[in-house]
């Protein structure tokens, strides 16, 4: 008997029964009898991948998500930009991929890409929480969106290097209110991480 109350405690359950069948030499499948109180001691079992500093096919992604399922993990924790890469193809500035990702054409992630990944995810009872690094780590950004990122000095002259998003710019929220607006879009889990590590 499997007692269910969600239907992820059923995808979950189920997951175990599978684990339980094993084949015989002789070809025929057998079942081990065992009894099992099986629950999940965490309500976030997470896996993060950091796809903008190791940037990996989506037919990976979605293997991972097997793998995820395999192992009764709940959240895929896509950390899709970072400072070395923006390999998120967006609608409303394609320039932040176009000039942000390795490579325009080979590494990048469509809107498809992204609703796949999602519905894959959901499939297996997986969540996707994708992560968009702010205000720093945004090295990307600014290959593709010009007079975003704070410019830094060398005393009173231009070094020709630039820090985190420039917060004394109204245009710096305009872009952002208006970016994010499409990420919710995308992405439809109620969180959005915004990393804002290392900020001071």
């Amino acid at each position: 008997a499997l007692p269910i109350y969600t239907v992820w405690g059923a995808l979950r359950g189920l997951e175990t029964f599978t684990q339980l069948v094993w084949r015989a030499e002789d070809g025929a499948y057998y079942v081990n009898k065992t009894e099992l109180n099986d629950f999940p001691r965490f309500p976030h079992r997470g896996l993060l991948l950091d796809t903008s500093r190791h940037y990996l096919p989506v037919k990976t992604i979605l293997h991972t998500l097997d793998v995820m399922a395999y192992n009764k993990l709940n959240v895929f924790h896509w950390h899709i930009v970072d400072d070395p890469s923006f390999p998120f193809q967006s609608v409303t500035y394609p320039a932040l991929s176009s000039k942000g990702a390795y490579n325009a054409e080979t590494h990048v992630y469509t809107t498809n890409d992204v609703q796949m990944v999602i519905e894959y995810a959901r499939m297996r009872g997986i969540r996707v929480i994708s992560e968009f690094d702010t205000p720093g780590h945004t090295q990307s950004w600014g290959k593709g969106f010009p007079g975003l990122l704070t410019k830094c000095y060398n005393g009173e002259t231009p070094s020709g290097t630039y820090g985190p998003f420039d917060p004394t710019l109204n245009s710096t929220y305009h872009f952002m209110a208006k970016f994010f607006k499409e990420v919710s879009r995308v992405f439809p889990d109620l969180y959005i991480h915004l990393g804002g590590d290392r900020k001071s």
